[in-house]
């Protein structure tokens, strides 16, 4: 079951707002007079389009995610994502900026996500899919 824009939403934190171009969905954490303020700066922007401080947050009991993404350049060639499940760190990405998509879970039972995107690069969401009937609950922010 891949995600739509909604859903996609109402499990991200660290946003300004998300919003589908090309079907990719590219997140915005600067507020829009901020985020031009940065972006009109050749040396700046790049900081400015990082997904830096970004997750999706929530419970399932999904049995399997498949997460699709593109990397753009950023100020340090990072393109990692990050996924904790139940606080248990586990590490996925590319070596360059580029398309990417990987199973990053398989398994059993409900869990708490938390799936940080990359700090040093820009990086837009292809798809996030689940398996077919899994339930999703968006979370808080947790300290």
């Amino acid at each position: 079951m891949k995600l739509s824009l909604e859903q996609i939403k109402s499990i991200t934190q660290g946003v300004v707002d998300c919003v589908e171009v090309d079907g990719h969905i590219h997140f915005h954490r600067l507020p829009h007079d901020l985020f031009h303020l940065y972006s009109d700066k050749p040396h700046l922007k790049p900081i400015a389009n990082c997904t830096a401080g970004i997750r999706l947050r929530f419970r399932s009991d999904t049995t399997q995610i498949h997460l699709g993404m593109t990397f753009k350049a950023g100020p340090r060639p990072r393109y990692d994502v990050e996924l904790w499940i139940d606080g248990e760190q586990h590490v996925y990405g590319a070596k360059e900026a580029a398309a990417w998509d990987e199973v990053i879970y398989k398994g059993q039972g409900t869990h708490t996500f938390d799936l940080w995107l990359p700090h040093c690069s820009k990086a837009e969401l292809q798809f996030l899919e689940m398996s077919h009937g899994a339930w999703i609950e968006p979370l808080s922010p947790s300290k």
